[in-house]
């Protein structure tokens, strides 16, 4: 007999509390309504009431009007901030895209740089949009998020770093590579057309992130250690050491030295010169180079000249003429101690 009042007692509690959600839930709701419908009354009727207003009473108006729009905007951040943060709301369609746009939240700190979420929906705008046209299949949304915030992560860093040696992508060098694409491609307005169809995006979208590739590549171009290295490629050490001798000796120069004995014929064009790039005469450490040349290389003073390395090609004899950069790292190196040494707050996880 207990148990039975028990359980009835327990059902009735449930009813009264599910009622009592309900009745909460119909109270915000209404509240929410006659929020919206003041202010709509309150905005409809505005012009009326300036007319009949002192100057004094349309100042004070005034910032009624912005203290409400600030309040509907803050208001409309906290529950859109709360879809994204939820994952709720996706950041890859047109109510996300717009939202985001509205409402750009930070998705991630990086040092004192921050990351949007408009930031991650206007690439991931053009990444689908591709996708779309091409199509190509992509992963979840959530793993779409992911990669974007890694490569904005990354362009940060660079920002970071850049500014740490004095370093700029200026207007000038991303025009310099906008006229080299205008050029390969029939013209400004052929490129404008190839933007527009296969990415949906204008040209001023797409300078944005020519900026950020340069920053990328000024990374690699300018604060990472590159060198103007020379080589003399033979079979034999004995070799090595004779010919390293007869250069030493000054009986001949490096660069002769090179032509006449190296069996890099390609570096023997240019006197032992090694080029990883025909768009520079320098190599870093992610140049592909065997590792032990590029250990024993970047271990030089300009104008040294090394000891024979052996390494799968055979044996050589290294003279480095210049060093540029400031860090002596791989680009993942760089990438990964950059990620440790700065301070990264992620607010958006996907």
């Amino acid at each position: 007999m207990k148990k039975k009042t028990l359980t009835k007692g327990s059902a009735q509690l449930k009813k009264k509390l599910a009622a009592l959600r309900k009745a909460n839930i119909k109270e915000i709701i209404l509240w929410w309504q006659r929020l919206l419908v003041g202010w709509a009354e309150y905005f409809v009727n505005l012009p009326k009431r300036i007319k009949n207003l002192t100057r004094i009473e349309i100042r004070v108006e005034i910032v009624n009007y912005m203290t409400a729009l600030v309040f509907a905007y803050l208001v409309g951040a906290i529950l859109v901030g709360a879809g994204f943060y939820s994952k709720k709301i996706p950041l890859n369609d047109n109510f996300g895209w717009v939202a985001a746009n509205v409402f750009p939240l930070p998705a991630e700190i990086v040092g004192f740089r921050t990351i949007t979420l408009k930031d991650i929906a206007d690439q991931e705008k053009i990444i689908y949009f591709f996708a779309e046209q091409s199509n190509s299949s992509l992963g979840s949304r959530l793993e779409v998020d992911g990669k974007v915030m890694e490569s904005l992560q990354e362009v940060r860093l660079a920002q970071k770093t850049l500014d740490k040696y004095g370093i700029r992508v200026t207007k000038e060098d991303v025009d310099e590579v906008m006229n080299q694409i205008e050029e390969e491609n029939d013209g400004k307005e052929q490129v404008e057309q190839l933007l527009q169809t296969l990415y949906g995006m204008s040209t001023v979208r797409f300078r944005g992130i020519v900026f950020d590739q340069l920053a990328r590549d000024k990374i690699q171009s300018e604060v990472l250690k590159t060198i103007k290295v020379n080589h003399i490629l033979v079979s034999e050490e004995g070799k090595a050491r004779e010919v390293k001798e007869k250069v030493e000796k000054g009986e001949q120069s490096f660069a002769d030295a090179a032509r006449e004995y190296s069996q890099d014929l390609k570096a023997n064009e240019t006197g032992g010169l090694i080029r990883s790039n025909l768009d520079t005469d320098f190599v870093g450490r992610d140049s592909g180079l065997a590792k032990e040349f590029i250990d024993a290389s970047f271990a030089l003073e300009p104008g040294q000249i090394s000891e024979p390395v052996k390494t799968e090609f055979g044996w050589h004899i290294i003279k480095v003429d210049e060093v540029r950069g400031y860090i002596d790292m791989t680009y993942a190196d760089w990438l990964k101690d950059a990620q440790v040494n700065t301070f990264i707050w992620r607010l958006y996880r996907p």
